[in-house]
């Protein structure tokens, strides 16, 4: 069986002042492109699927043109779970009746943990999709468990689904977070991730393919594989250096596994460009280069140099920001951000800031809660 592995595409994202949304639309188109020509039994979307729990109407147009051409022209099963910027309960809508095109939605927390079973030439597949869950979603559902990290509540959350699961047939699992097989893991900025936050994969060893999204660069994941396939492009500037992929699974007989990258080209790249300033404002001095890509500017002139933002930007449109690293600081291209800050409410702040800190959306109750105390200031 032939999988293609794909995650976080974060649609509707935004990189400073500028919406990515074109750049995600050249890629969908291409990826489409690829998928008609390659013909894999199955595409898995493990996660972020959208950038926010409640998508902009453009934006949900464009994941509903991709998916009609993938599904409804190509004839080729999708599933998509949930991420933590998903909203579960709004992309798992009508996921029963999605089913029957070969659309698999998975955002809610069922149980049992569903399987979907395709089939090739050598049997059965079967696929285990979770939906994104921290330990305090899973204790929502188990509020008389406790449980003191990430670890324990996935454990307890699966524990059906590892003892029933037949050795002797292909299984594939789908997850979305934090995981590793032992020690610490590292984000796409370089921070790393351990204690409570990870999940060890020792107690799925026996999975024949572990499709991973969360993490931004791609990367096995301890067992050969257990992989993160990354975002298709790239999302910051942390994420410069990355080699954005699709991974292509091939799963033959019990046993037999091959895994191809195939990177992805983008319309507009990712770049940091160093210098000082005479030499950057020279268009001499980047040769070869794309000006309209995404830039980020560090700037090594030992004097102050004025106004330098609006003195670059004719030369990179789409400029993210200066840094100054003989000074330690930095500028960005935010001002339409600063605009649109003034127009929103004390709540929608707090929400903003709550999910820049976290990566995580409020869950309902928090929201109420946030709601009540801010009514007083709005």
């Amino acid at each position: 069986m032939r999988i293609v592995h794909t995650s976080d595409w974060h649609l509707g994202k935004t990189m400073s002042d500028y919406s990515l949304l074109e750049d995600q639309i050249y890629f969908l188109n291409h990826f489409a492109e690829e998928m008609r020509q390659q013909r894999p039994d199955v595409i898995i979307i493990a996660g972020d699927f959208y950038d926010r729990s409640v998508p902009a109407a453009q934006v949900v147009e464009v994941a509903n043109q991709i998916l009609d051409t993938l599904v409804g022209s190509l004839k080729i099963p999708v599933i998509i779970t949930a991420g933590n910027h998903d909203s579960k309960e709004r992309l798992s809508f009508a996921y029963k009746m999605m089913e029957k095109s070969g659309l698999y939605l998975v955002g809610s927390n069922y149980q049992p943990i569903p399987k979907i079973t395709l089939y090739d030439d050598n049997g059965a597949v079967h696929f285990y999709p979770l939906p994104y869950m921290n330990r305090y979603d899973i204790k929502s559902v188990y509020p008389q468990q406790h449980f003191s990290k990430e670890e324990d509540a996935f454990l307890f959350w699966t524990q059906q689904l590892r003892e029933q699961l037949n050795p002797n047939e292909r299984n594939v699992l789908i997850a979305h977070g934090f995981f590793s097989l032992s020690g610490n893991l590292e984000k796409s900025d370089g921070t790393q991730v351990g204690g409570s936050q990870l999940v060890s994969l020792a107690e799925f060893s026996n999975f024949d393919y572990i499709a991973l999204g969360h993490i931004h660069k791609a990367r096995t994941v301890g067992l050969p594989q257990a992989r993160y396939s990354g975002s298709p492009l790239k999302y910051s500037v942390s994420e410069s250096s990355h080699k954005k992929v699709y991974y292509l699974v091939e799963l033959t007989e019990k046993g037999n596994l091959n895994i191809q990258e195939h990177v992805i080209k983008p319309l507009r790249d990712v770049r940091i460009v160093s210098g000082v300033f005479a030499d950057i404002k020279r268009r001499e001095y980047h040769e070869n280069q794309n000006f309209d890509d995404y830039v980020f500017i560090s700037l090594h002139d030992r004097e102050p140099v004025p106004d330098v933002m609006s003195r670059l930007k004719p030369l990179f449109p789409n400029i993210l920001g200066i840094q100054f690293p003989e000074y330690g600081s930095s500028i960005f291209q935010n001002q339409e951000t600063l605009k649109s800050l003034q127009n929103k409410s004390i709540s929608d702040l707090f929400y903003d800031f709550y999910r820049l800190s976290t990566g995580e959306p409020l869950t309902p109750i928090q929201e109420k809660i946030i709601q009540e105390m801010t009514a007083q200031f709005e």
